[in-house]
Order: C-alpha cells, then sequence, then structure tokens
C-alpha cells in the first residue's frame, strides 16, 4: 500500500500537510475519508491543511515515515504521528491507525507535541521510526 503525505512550509515558517493521515502524520484532526485502495477509507486531507500549534517554523524533517518533525526559530523542536516506538519523543494519550497494520490502534500524536531535552535545534533528521537532532553546537541527539 502506497501512503502519500504531502508536507511543506510555507511563509512565513508555516507548515501545511495532506494526504493520508494514518498515524497522525499530518498533524491534524482528519474530517475527510479517502479511499485507501483496499475497499475501506482512512482519514486525510485533500487540501493543503495548517499544521496547528506550531510557532514559526526554520527547518521541517519529512520522509518516508510515519512521524513529522519541525525545529522553530528559537530551536525548540516538536513532532507529531506515529509514536509508537517513541519516535516523537514526548508521550501522547491518542491512538491512531498505524501505518503498517491498517487495523491496530498504536500510540500517536495528531498534534505537534515539543520534544524536550534537545537545546537550540538547528536541525532533525528522520530515519523509519527513528528521529534525531542537531544542535547549534555540533551536538547530535
Amino acid at each position: 500500500m502506497l501512503l502519500l503525505v504531502i508536507v511543506m512550509v510555507m511563509q512565513p515558517g508555516e507548515v501545511r500537510c495532506w494526504g493520508w493521515n494514518i498515524s497522525g502524520s499530518l498533524g491534524i484532526q482528519s474530517t475527510e475519508q479517502c479511499p485507501n485502495g483496499s475497499m475501506r477509507t482512512e482519514d486525510c486531507a485533500t487540501r493543503p491543511t495548517t499544521v496547528l500549534g506550531l510557532p514559526p517554523i526554520s527547518a521541517l524533517a519529512r520522509g518516508n515515515s510515519g512521524h513529522r518533525c519541525a525545529v522553530d526559530l528559537r530551536g525548540q523542536t516538536f513532532c507529531w504521528g506515529s509514536n509508537w516506538r517513541g519516535q516523537v519523543g514526548a508521550a501522547s494519550s491518542d491512538r491512531c491507525l498505524w501505518a503498517g497494520n491498517s487495523k491496530e490502534l498504536a500510540p500517536c500524536s495528531r498534534t505537534p507535541l515539543i520534544v524536550d531535552g534537545i537545546p537550540n535545534a538547528i536541525e532533525v533528521a528522520l530515519a523509519g521510526d527513528a528521529t534525531c537532532a542537531i544542535a547549534n553546537d555540533g551536538s547530535v541527539w
């Protein structure tokens, strides 16, 4: 099953997402349902939708994973989406359909959460179910 999610940074640092919202990867509460090709429908957004709860963003990490992260202008890190292996870096009580099994609910965050403990981040990278950040002093988290 192909999962298509588009994420982009608008000016001035606003993040918009659209596509399938499996695992909360759009950072929004979906109000639409889209066919998934398997005679079922999934949460989605068919138009660019602003991710609420983010301050102006300077960097955005996107990849082929079920979570997304961003760094704001002050160096604070925010993540949302699939959190079944702790990759969001913060606890959430949300449960979402897991991208690996569209029948199973798994931990997630449908809204951006602040990731504490990363001082002055400048960049975030995503790799599968992992998240790493680089601080302005060159340290890697």
